[in-house]
C-alpha cells in the first residue's frame, strides 16, 4: 500500500492523473505475484513474498502482524542470494516464526543454506539447512505450520509457485 500511494502521490505531482475513479480501478485490479501473495495448495496456506533486504522484512512483518488470523503458527522456508545482509533481514523474522529452513535457489549467486544457517539460525528456536528445495518444504510442512512463508527472494518464490503450480 506504501509504495502504491506514493507512485500515484508522483502521478499527481506530474499531473498525469486525468480520472482519479481510473486511479481507483487500476489499483484493485493490480497485484504484484510473490509480493505477500497468499495461497493454499493441497490444505497448506503459504505466503510468498520476494523480501530480501531489511526494510522490505520490517515491513512483511509489519503486514504479516495485521492479518485478521495473526497470530498463526509460521514456519519460515528461505534461502538468499550472495551480496544480501542476513542479518538484517532476518532479525524481523525471527520474532514471528516458529522455525526456519534455509534451502539452496536455483540461481548461480544462490548462497548456501548450511552457510545461512550457521550465520543466522541462532535467531530462530529451531533451524534446520537442507540440501534441496524439496526436502525443505516437505520438512516446513512437517513441522504443522498454520502458515508457511517462503521469503528471502524472488527467485526462491518463482521455484516454490511453479512447484505449487502457480
Amino acid at each position: 500500500p506504501h509504495n502504491m500511494a506514493l507512485a500515484i502521490a508522483a502521478c499527481e505531482a506530474a499531473g498525469r492523473i486525468k480520472q482519479r475513479s481510473k486511479v481507483r480501478l487500476g489499483v484493485g485490479k493490480a497485484s504484484l505475484p510473490g509480493r505477500f501473495q497468499r495461497v493454499s495448495h493441497q490444505g497448506r496456506d503459504y505466503l510468498l513474498d520476494g523480501a530480501h533486504n531489511e526494510d522490505a522484512a520490517q515491513a512483511l512483518v509489519d503486514s504479516l502482524r495485521e492479518l485478521p488470523e495473526w497470530p498463526v503458527k509460521t514456519v519460515l522456508l528461505t534461502g538468499m542470494l550472495s551480496g544480501h545482509a542476513a542479518s538484517g533481514f532476518y532479525e524481523p523474522l525471527a520474532t514471528l516464526v516458529d522455525e526456519a529452513h534455509f534451502v539452496p535457489i536455483d540461481f548461480h549467486r544462490s548462497r548456501d543454506p548450511l552457510e545461512l544457517e550457521r550465520e543466522v539460525g541462532w535467531l530462530f528456536e529451531r533451524s534446520l539447512a537442507h540440501k534441496s528445495l524439496e526436502e525443505g518444504l516437505e520438512a516446513a510442512l512437517s513441522a504443522g505450520a498454520g502458515l508457511v512463508l517462503v521469503t528471502g527472494s524472488y527467485y526462491l518464490v518463482g521455484e516454490v509457485g511453479r512447484k505449487l503450480g502457480l
